[in-house]
């Protein structure tokens, strides 16, 4: 508890966070998600956080300057896309690190998370299981949370939070063209970032 206090005190205090936030329609990723899952057992499911996971290191690699450690007086930019994903125990918030996940499929990100979580529910968790994460996911969806901002894990340099997807009435343009109220699966998702290290656009 110290030591996670200690670690997100001091991001807080030094790095400069700014939030960007999205409203996101997630329609096609349940839709995904619906018709990998159906028909198979347990333990062959996915997860959204895998998905999420597997998305989220397809844009780092799209942008390598968000995948990177502050490191004071320099930037360190990373090769590998190595994504924690936050879990609540009793002793507080743990971030199991998955390592190069733009090379892993989702289901592999899937299992590979299972595992650690596991282990952390266990104390079983190693220092190389839970640190050095370039980018951190936190998903509090599943306790209705609808959206929230979430504290960077150093040393990466942004983390993303994640809110309850929710059924919602929203303005799309029909194929006439004229407006139309539709209704979506929205999801709000929240990027604390690192100025010193990452800039808003």
């Amino acid at each position: 508890r110290a030591t996670i206090a200690k670690r997100l005190g001091d991001s807080m205090r030094e790095a400069p966070h700014f939030f960007l936030r999205s409203a996101v329609e997630a329609d096609a990723l349940l839709e995904l998600r619906r018709r990998w899952n159906e028909g198979r057992a347990e333990g062959d499911r996915i997860s959204l956080n895998a998905l999420f996971v597997k998305l989220s290191a397809a844009a780092l690699a799209r942008n390598p300057a968000v995948n990177v450690f502050w490191r004071g007086d320099a930037l360190e930019y990373r090769r590998s896309v190595d994504i924690g994903l936050a879990v609540a125990l009793d002793e507080g918030l743990v971030p199991p690190v998955v390592r190069d996940c733009v090379h892993k499929g989702a289901m592999e990100i899937e299992l590979e998370f299972r595992e650690l979580i596991a282990r952390a529910k266990a104390a079983g968790l190693r220092p190389e299981d839970y640190e050095g994460g370039t980018f951190t996911i936190s998903n509090l969806g599943a306790w209705g949370v609808e959206e929230f901002t979430a504290i960077i894990n150093p040393p990466g340099s942004a983390i993303l939070a994640l809110g309850a997807v929710a059924r919602e009435p929203v303005v799309r343009q029909g194929r006439d063209g004229a407006e139309e109220v539709v209704i979506r699966s929205m999801l709000r998702a929240t990027l604390s970032c690192d100025h010193r290290s990452i800039d808003g656009a």
